[in-house]
């Protein structure tokens, strides 16, 4: 298993450890609002919670980040839970990728880690639906495009990632 340094102790071990937003080792959850990556058998994977355990400062920022490696590939999927703001998670996210370096920083360790080129993509969790022109005007506003926007209710399975890349 690939080791994320300093990043270790935001990593989901168990139900509300070491956040009450993990809701086990791969489910990251707040306000009723859950998302989740299931590794096929001979994949890794490990959920960091950025928000408020990895990365205090005041800047924006999102919830949590998932690194999925594959045999071949290695991934960072970061995660914003949102209400109906969608044009805020875009901004906290896009904020992520390009200006907080202890997320850059933990990316390229990943990569080093397990020796594999990190293809990073975003993800969107929220109860509010948005059409598609509305989405394309967010990903042309914000130059930044979201691999997909998930609905999430408590009522719902959660949702799966890893069925999206």
């Amino acid at each position: 298993m690939f080791n994320l340094g300093n990043a270790e102790s935001c990593v989901c071990i168990r139900r509300g450890d070491p956040s009450s937003a993990c809701g086990d080792q791969l489910v990251f959850q707040e306000r009723g609002k859950k998302v989740s990556i299931r590794p096929k058998s001979h994949e890794k994977a490990k959920l960091v919670v950025l928000d408020s355990c990895f990365i205090t400062n005041k800047y924006p920022k999102c919830d949590a980040v998932f690194f999925l490696e594959t045999e071949t590939k290695g991934f960072a999927l970061l995660i914003e839970l949102k209400g109906d703001d969608i044009d805020h998670a875009f901004e906290q996210l896009k904020f992520t990728k390009e200006k907080q370096l202890q997320y850059v920083e933990l990316k390229d360790l990943f990569s080093k880690a397990t020796g594999k080129a990190c293809k990073e993509y975003a993800f969107i969790v929220s109860n509010h639906q948005i059409n598609k022109i509305k989405l394309q005007k967010l990903e042309k506003t914000h130059e930044m495009r979201v691999k997909a926007i998930l609905h999430s209710e408590a009522t719902m399975k959660i949702p799966d990632i890893r069925a999206y890349l």
